[in-house]
């Protein structure tokens, strides 16, 4: 098996010839019957670090079980002969880092990234250590860094990396978290190509004490990646976040950015951040609202169903106590069930069923099946015409002024409202809900935050109530004494904590 180049995923299918005794309806006589059957595996990636004795073993199990595992499923079959082993196999090229690639143009003069010039296949690695142990000089050379080549713990992973094995990776080093981000070509003219960040393509489930983002590149003539260490996030997608190009500081739990790096650091200090990339509706698209007023009807049938099961003890062995583990004590075994099919038009056609016993399910199944074939074939294969409106009905329906869906009010004459109601009203009208457009919108609302005051009177206000004192003409204050034949006036005073 050639994986000295390239990696395989293989699979296995076996074939096989069964046998079942069976009895025709009219004769007692029993008959033989030989089938070809056929029992496969899921692919497996095969690299040259792989055993291929652990392989075979592998794909020997999981053929062997299904085997088994049909034989015992009261079916009657048995196996005759086994009569030939496919073997599949396909050229696999996942998303890997390998050798040493170079930034695009645009990307490196924003002096954002440390790419560290490696011509091995663990350049993951170097890009994690350039991050842990950052180089004033020389930054992307390999020798700065490779004292401490021996830091990182890599057990159970292969090179070159893949963003599926980060996860492990996190795991074996549990103070580093990862996030991986990728790039984009956007064209910006026939002959020039500008590269945003995307991503990210990786993201950690928690952030760790040392978090490193990486940069994810892919050669365009191979498939050949590399990864590189981003050292500032915040001007590497300061261009592309905003116009006129000011640096923005992202969290990077949450990707979401702001302007000051106060705010992040605000941010980070509150527990605001909930993991979580917050998305923001567009302008003009702010609104929720309710659209789809034709499930507003009955369905003609609904079946409620329901299962009874019984709690089965289950064998386990000792667990390692060295190792998290979770112990299962108990399997439901599903032994009854019943569901009740409602007719909503007609109650008499609506009925119940019931079943206890072996093979629980596959009964569910076949009775369930059947009953819904004959409710279609009974009911909805075939399209009756509608009746004709009596007097009485065809009275109330010109009558009608709203709309018995939405209890809204037509806008028009009779004669239209039914058209234009259905084909405009019910998409524009009803309530409309306002969804935030602001981070900070949300982090009011969530953590129970009272906005600003506004200020709504008059820059200049003048009281003029019964609870001023009355004063004498020659008094200095005169002014603000009460005066009964002009309007009643009061100053509002709000005593309030934000």
């Amino acid at each position: 098996m050639g994986v000295q180049e390239n990696p395989l995923k293989i699979n296995f299918e076996l074939f096989a010839s069964y046998v079942v005794s069976t009895k025709k309806e009219d004769d007692d006589e029993a008959c033989i019957k030989n089938e070809v059957k056929s029992f496969n595996s899921k692919y497996e990636i095969v690299t040259i670090s792989r055993s291929l004795d652990e392989i075979y073993s592998h794909f020997y199990n999981v053929l062997k079980t299904k085997s088994e595992e049909f034989e015992e499923q009261d079916s009657g079959w048995s196996l005759l002969t086994l009569l030939f082993l496919e073997i599949n196999m396909l050229k696999y090229n996942p998303m890997r880092a390998s050798s040493f690639i170079p930034l695009p143009p645009d990307i490196y003069c924003r002096k954002a990234i440390v790419n560290v010039k490696n011509f091995d296949l663990m350049c993951f690695k170097w890009a994690c250590l350039s991050a842990l142990h950052p180089s004033l000089n020389n930054p992307d050379r390999i020798a700065n860094y490779e004292p401490y080549s021996n830091e990182l713990n890599f057990n159970d992973i292969s090179f070159p990396m893949e963003l599926k094995n980060i996860a492990k990776f996190e795991k074996n080093n549990e103070h580093i978290s990862i996030n991986v981000f990728g790039l984009e070509k956007s064209p910006v003219s026939s002959s020039k190509i500008k590269h945003n960040i995307i991503g990210p393509l990786y993201h950690t489930k928690m952030r760790k004490v040392n978090h490193i983002n990486l940069l994810y590149l892919e050669a365009e003539n191979s498939n050949n990646g590399h990864f590189c260490w981003i050292k500032n996030m915040s001007r590497l997608v300061g261009c592309q976040i905003n116009k006129h190009g000011h640096a923005v500081f992202i969290c990077d739990g949450c990707l979401v950015f702001f302007q000051r790096e106060s705010d992040l650091e605000e941010h980070l200090k509150r527990g605001d951040c909930a993991k979580v990339c917050t998305i923001l509706p567009n302008p003009g698209e702010h609104y929720l609202q309710f659209k789809d007023f034709h499930r507003s009807f009955p369905v003609p049938f609904t079946i409620y169903s329901d299962f009874e099961a019984i709690l089965n003890p289950i064998e386990n062995c000792e667990p390692n106590p060295e190792k998290k583990y979770i112990i299962n004590s108990q399997i439901h075994e599903a032994y009854s069930f019943a569901y009740y099919v409602k007719c909503h038009f007609d109650n008499s056609l609506s009925f119940i069923r019931e079943y206890r016993g072996k093979n629980c399910t596959s009964v569910y199944v076949k009775w369930l099946v059947d009953d819904v074939r004959h409710i279609y074939k009974k009911y909805f294969s075939n399209v009756i015409p509608m009746k004709a409106l009596t007097s009485e009905e065809l009275s109330k329906h010109e009558a009608a002024t709203t709309c018995f869906i939405c209890t809204e009010p037509f806008s028009t004459a009779i004669d239209e409202s039914t058209t234009i109601h259905n084909n405009e009203q019910q998409q524009l009208n009803m309530v409309k809900l306002e969804l935030f457009t602001d981070v900070d919108m949300v982090h009011f609302i969530r953590k129970s935050i009272r906005g600003g005051i506004v200020q709504c009177s008059h820059r200049y206000a003048k009281a003029n109530n019964r609870y001023m004192p009355q004063r004498d003409v020659d008094d200095c204050l005169r002014y603000l004494s009460y005066k009964s034949d002009e309007d009643t006036q009061y100053l509002l005073y709000l005593d309030a904590n934000n």
